[in-house]
This record gives C-alpha cells, sequence and structure tokens, in this order.
C-alpha cells in the first residue's frame, strides 16, 4: 500500500510542479491535493509521515518500494505512448 501511496504523492508533487503552485500562495490548494491522497488510502498525514520515518531505516526495503514505483511509472509512460500513437 506504501508503493501506491507514495507513487501518488510523486505524481502529485509533478503535477504541483507543472501547475507552478507557491506554497506561500496556494497553500490550502496544495494541502487539499495531498489530503485527498490520505483520504483514498484512509491514513494521516501523520501517519505516512511516521511511515516514511520508519522506511528511512530500513533502506533495503525503501528500495524496493521506490523500484516498484518505478515499474509503474514506466508502464503508465508506456500506455501513455501508446494512446498518442
Amino acid at each position: 500500500k506504501m508503493t501506491l501511496i507514495f507513487k501518488d504523492i510523486h505524481l502529485t508533487d509533478a503535477l504541483l510542479t507543472r501547475k507552478k503552485l507557491k506554497v506561500s500562495k496556494d497553500f490550502d490548494k496544495i494541502n487539499n491535493y495531498y489530503l485527498d491522497i490520505y483520504e483514498k488510502y484512509g491514513f494521516s498525514r501523520a501517519a505516512i509521515d511516521s511511515s516514511l520515518k520508519f522506511y528511512s531505516h530500513y533502506p533495503d526495503i525503501l528500495d524496493d518500494i521506490y523500484d516498484q514505483i518505478l515499474i509503474d511509472l514506466s508502464k503508465m509512460e508506456d500506455t501513455i505512448s501508446v494512446d498518442k500513437e
């Protein structure tokens, strides 16, 4: 489940970067994107932060999570490429 959560967080990070939202100006809007992720998976931000802290002590497990995220993102990219053709 953490793989899905982290993937969604990173996709949201990318989306917000593309939208050029600024934390100082758009904090509530930005926060709502992340709250939607937490709600989708039934976790609080504190629980996600705690999990990330836990996994930081186990880099091999965190590497496995990010390896899976990269595989998932590559599949998404392939799907988008095929759709464009």
